[in-house]
C-alpha cells in the first residue's frame, strides 16, 4: 500500500473517531428538565419531548384542563434528542 493510502486510510479513521467522540458528550447549551413536582400543583401531570407534536399537545392540554381545572399540565418540547 503506498504512503499516500496509509495517510488518507489514517486521515480517515481519526476524522472518524473526533466525529465519533464528538457526538457522545453533553450539550453545551442543554439545560435541566422541569421538575413538575415542584410545580405548587396538587395535582400535576408533565413530560418533555418533541418538538414537532408541540403544537398539538398545547390544543390537547388547553381542552384537557378545560374539564379538569384542578390539574396542572405542563409539556416541554425539548426536540426528539433530549431523551438520547
Amino acid at each position: 500500500m503506498s504512503r499516500y493510502r496509509l495517510l488518507l486510510l489514517a486521515l480517515l479513521i481519526v476524522g472518524t473517531l473526533c466525529v465519533g467522540i464528538s457526538g457522545c458528550g453533553p450539550k453545551a447549551d442543554s439545560e435541566e428538565p422541569a421538575d413538575f413536582a415542584k410545580s405548587g400543583a396538587t395535582n400535576a401531570i408533565g413530560a418533555a419531548g418533541s418538538t414537532f407534536i408541540n403544537p398539538i399537545m398545547a390544543a390537547w392540554i388547553s381542552d384537557y384542563q378545560k374539564l379538569h381545572p384542578k390539574i396542572q399540565v405542563n409539556y416541554r418540547p425539548i426536540g426528539s434528542g433530549g431523551g438520547t
